[in-house]
């Protein structure tokens, strides 16, 4: 079971199983959803991230999934990522199939999968999917929970549904709120009502009893339109930071009408969705004709409430998006098309893929993740390296830089003699030059002409490598420490 820990210090776990919520009365109707039913058992290697060059060890995992159109099975994206091995049995079967990854969003942990001899679906009525469900409104689960191995049930009731954080990718998303019981095995599963799927249930709040979340329907819809032609493109970003106008005086510093609510534009990223249509000062009034409240939320259903991004996040990829400004006291409108901007890979998690590593002279050097800082466990906003933590809450960012690049450890020789303890360093320049990336950093080391490379870290410490002498021993290090490669693939 994966556990993560938020800011905030509530912890939060991903639970591997299949939620089907089916307020069915009778009981064929019943047997009808309990047969779109499917058991993954999914073998996976997580990446070392404090030794990047190599893999963790396979385990095996179970989690849910359920049969849609298409002859494909939905399940949650953390069901199967960094798979090496997929294994599906469908509800009532005793064999396994081996099953595929076709489609995937780890933004709204959401994974489509298929298999190679599709005739296993002829006789299987796939769910289809309705609205969204009301507050209060009831709901059951179907999935396959650890304890046993066949199918279990629980039902609950939908207790709120805003923007939530998804463990899974760190993004804020609309998520829907339920509270049955859910554990761990049961990731990837439909809440469904009225016989249609309105909800595929996530994650679920630890210190709290009978408390998960689900990917709503518009989540979902957006993720199987995203997928038609199979490229997912993801949900567009504005690259904009904002501030709440619940001050009085900080309206009037902005000559806000009294009868006129907004959010604060304080930071303009480079590379901004909005082409820098949009310049600190301006306050966003409007986000496709949808007042935005001075809390930063927006009505997105009758008396009920979410952040504003609610309405930017139902666009596709080059959809056109149209806001309301305020700019000097005066109104004026802009539209642009939906992109991801520019967002730094450091807040979200990576998945699927190994992190990036070179290693010069002994110095093994990554960049700063998401997943770096989650290696530390549960409470790694705790326990993680305190200049990591400045370096990602507090510190302002330079827009060149897209990267945060470490110096992970020092593998210990001759050559490196007097940084043997060194680890877990932000590194910030090569010979004088600031640095953007991991790639802009290795070719400034690679492509460096002097004898001497200094190396500058964050704390003011100077690595200066004797540029021949690190030539020379690069074999003789990769061997001794049993490291196939210098640098990572990606």
């Amino acid at each position: 079971m994966k556990k993560e820990s938020f800011a905030n210090n509530s912890l939060f776990f991903v639970i591997f199983f299949l939620i089907v919520v089916s307020p069915y009365n009778s009981m064929a109707q019943q047997h009808d959803i309990k047969q779109s039913m499917v058991k993954i058992y999914t073998t996976q290697i997580e990446p070392d991230y404090t030794n990047p060059w190599r893999l963790g060890a396979a385990e095996q995992s179970s989690g849910s999934g359920f049969i849609i159109e298409n002859d494909l099975i939905m399940t949650n994206a953390h069901v199967v990522s960094n798979h090496t091995f997929i294994h599906v049995r469908i509800f009532g079967d005793a064999k396994k199939h081996q099953a595929f990854v076709v489609g995937l969003s780890h933004e709204a942990d959401l994974a489509l999968l298929s298999v190679a001899d599709t005739s296993l679906f002829d006789n299987i009525p796939p769910l289809s999917f309705g609205d969204m469900p009301n507050l209060q409104d009831n709901v059951s689960v179907y999935g396959y929970p650890e304890g046993g191995d066949n199918l279990s049930i629980t039902k609950g009731t939908v207790s709120r549904i805003e923007h939530h954080r998804y463990v899974h990718s760190y993004k804020n998303l609309l998520a829907m709120q339920i509270d049955a019981a859910v554990n761990a095995g049961n990731s990837g599963g439909a809440v469904i009502m009225d016989g249609k799927v309105v909800g595929v249930v996530m994650q679920s709040l630890e210190d709290a009893q009978n408390t998960s979340y689900a990917v709503p329907i518009p989540i979902i819809q957006h993720v199987l339109a995203d997928l038609k032609d199979r490229k997912y493109e993801g949900f567009p970003t504005l690259s904009i930071r904002t501030q709440r106008l619940d001050s009085k005086n900080l309206k009037q510093q902005f000559h806000l009408p009294s009868d006129k609510t907004g959010v604060l534009a304080i930071k303009v990223h480079d590379a901004s969705a909005t082409d820098h249509q949009i310049q600190p000062g301006d306050i966003l009034l409007q986000f496709d004709g949808n007042t935005i409240a001075d809390d930063g939320t927006i009505e997105f259903r009758t008396d009920e409430r979410t952040n504003f991004a609610y309405f930017l996040q139902q666009h596709q990829i080059g959809e056109p998006i149209t806001i309301e400004i305020l700019r000097e006291g005066k109104t004026k409108q802009i539209t642009f098309n939906a992109t991801k901007g520019r967002s730094l890979q450091l807040f979200q998690m990576q998945h699927d893929v190994s992190p990036p590593y070179f290693i010069f002279g002994g110095f093994v050097f990554s960049s700063l993740s998401m997943n770096y800082l989650c290696s530390w466990g549960e409470d790694w906003i705790v326990e993680a390296p305190v200049n990591y933590l400045n370096a990602t809450m507090y510190e302002k960012w330079n827009d060149n830089r897209r990267q945060i690049v470490i110096l992970v450890k020092v593998l210990p020789h001759e050559i490196n003699t007097g940084y043997h303890n060194m680890s877990d360093e932000i590194v910030t320049e090569v010979d004088g030059v600031p640095i953007r990336d991991m790639n802009h950093f290795i070719s400034l080391i690679q492509n460096g002409s002097k004898s001497l490379v200094e190396i500058k870290l964050k704390n003011g410490v100077l690595l200066v490598i004797n540029r021949e002498e690190a030539k020379k021993t690069h074999n003789i290090l990769l061997k001794q420490y049993g490291i196939p490669n210098p640098i990572s693939e990606n």
